[in-house]
């Protein structure tokens, strides 16, 4: 006699999986950059399935955040130009700062001029360490 198993996932299953091969695997192992872009998005999308203003919200936030897969931290350590440096740090700031319809409203690339211009506000001095 065989015996049939039925294994439901919820929603929730899946995006904890997404986002333990996402944080646990891809990034630590140093996946290619269009990898985790991919699994970024499939994460978003599980995320957002029902909500595609914040689905439509997170793929802008992909596309602009400078180094998207690294943190404040592994950029600081990198070798990489002080004005890149700066625009991840303050990335998040100007992010939250924005009115939601305008997240949905604009395109990306008018998005990117105005956080271009936003950076250009922010006084770093060159002694100052970032």
């Amino acid at each position: 006699m065989t015996t049939k198993f039925m294994v439901e996932y919820t929603n929730k299953d899946i995006m904890d999986k997404l986002e333990l091969i996402y944080t646990e695997t891809a990034k630590t192992n140093g996946s290619p950059k269009i990898s985790l872009d991919y699994l970024l998005t499939q994460f978003y999308q599980s995320e957002f399935k029902d909500d595609m203003q914040s689905m439509i919200t997170a793929q802008k936030g992909i596309k602009i955040e400078p180094f998207v897969h690294k943190t404040d931290e592994q950029i600081n350590l990198l070798p990489v130009m002080k004005e890149d440096k700066i625009a991840k740090f303050y990335f998040n700031e100007w992010w939250t700062s924005l009115d939601k319809n305008d997240i949905l409203l604009k395109d990306t690339d008018k998005l990117k001029s105005e956080f271009n211009t936003y950076l250009k506000t922010k006084n770093i001095d060159d002694g100052q360490e970032v």
